[in-house]
């Protein structure tokens, strides 16, 4: 009867967090059952933290300090910032070993982001089965209490299991599993837990600077996939870019998902009304989540929209914009120019 009752609490929380009511008391109940997760223990003398993140012989532990990040990982090829506020440092060769680092304000690491081929974490890497994740880190959690508020994390769509989330160590572990490849590990996210759980939001805050970083983080792991899968990477389209955030802009402001815009137009006709000339054009869209990187895996685990990302394109621009209530639209425009015959 208490385990029927807890549950119908999880339900009734989620909902009211949905509805944005920003003070919940948590009863004595809720809060044994996120007892469970406390973890102090120090860790045996000597041995290899549970944080520890090896890419291609590289490591990496939260808190390490900015000396030991570029001893490691040498020069980042871009930063931009994370809804938390913190800075996302980019590191890849031509998008192989892709990782992302996050440092706090006093540049110490704080999360990571990878879906290389190259990654370990407690002996869990891509192709991994969610059972070996499970013995590595226990039981995955159902939410996160954020300043007396119950957040639900959600494990998939369409019946699909799609992600595991854990506390363990002082840190969130979440790892992304592909649907399409047996449910088996495709990246991990790791984020302190402090840093975690002072973000106390659902979305990002909406402004155009976050937009362009949920742009622009959505680009380079769509990229990392693609070279990870064999595949030839994007490039950057600038002059499609436009279309992409005029359609993210329209569905976010009136409150509709979908392929057709309000004038009954489609994706080829909103790129050439920007002035870009295509062979082949194709477009995916997400929504609800709250950064690039949780679009793109979201999108990877629906068949369609996987075909789109792994397709026979060169080009790629990704638009977003916020709706009133803070929910992120995402726009992805894949394309081919004309074929030019010469002679």
């Amino acid at each position: 009867m208490l385990k029927k009752s807890f549950f119908a609490l999880l339900v009734i929380l989620a909902a009211i967090l949905f509805f944005n009511i920003d003070t919940l008391v948590l009863p004595e109940q809720i809060k044994s059952f996120f007892s469970q997760y406390e973890d102090a223990s120090p860790l045996p003398p000597g041995e290899i933290t549970p944080s520890t993140l090896v890419l291609s012989g590289k490591t990496l532990n939260m808190g390490d300090t900015p000396d030991t990040v570029m001893d490691n990982f040498g020069e980042s090829v871009d930063t931009f910032n994370s809804e938390y506020g913190f800075l996302w440092s980019v590191y890849h060769n031509d998008y192989k070993n892709y990782i992302q680092i996050g440092t706090d304000s006093s540049g110490r690491v704080c999360a990571a982001y990878t879906n290389s081929l190259t990654f370990s974490l407690c002996g869990i890497s891509v192709g991994s089965s969610a059972e070996e994740v499970w013995e590595a880190f226990g039981e995955p959690i159902e939410a996160i209490k954020k300043e007396n508020i119950l957040f639900y994390l959600p494990t998939g769509t369409d019946g699909k299991h799609e992600t595991d989330t854990f506390l363990f160590r002082k840190m969130y572990i979440r790892i992304f599993y592909d649907c399409f490849k047996n449910n088996t590990v495709t990246a991990v996210h790791i984020i302190d837990r402090d840093t975690e759980e002072l973000f106390v939001r659902q979305y990002p805050l909406p402004s155009s600077e976050n937009a362009t970083f949920m742009e622009l983080e959505n680009f380079y792991v769509t990229n990392a996939l693609r070279v990870r899968e064999g595949l030839k990477p994007l490039e950057h389209s600038l002059a499609v870019l436009p279309a992409a955030r005029a359609h993210a802009t329209e569905m976010a402001q009136n409150n509709y998902f979908g392929h057709a815009d309000l004038s009954g137009g489609d994706v080829l006709k909103r790129v050439t009304a920007v002035g870009v000339s295509v062979s082949v054009v194709a477009e995916n869209l997400a929504t609800g989540c709250q950064s690039g990187i949780m679009m793109h895996e979201a999108l990877m685990n629906s068949e369609g929209h996987r075909k789109i990302i792994l397709g026979d394109y060169k080009y790629l621009g990704v638009g977003v914009a916020f709706a009133e209530d803070a929910r992120p639209y995402l726009v992805q425009n894949y394309f081919n120019p004309p074929i030019v015959t010469i002679g």
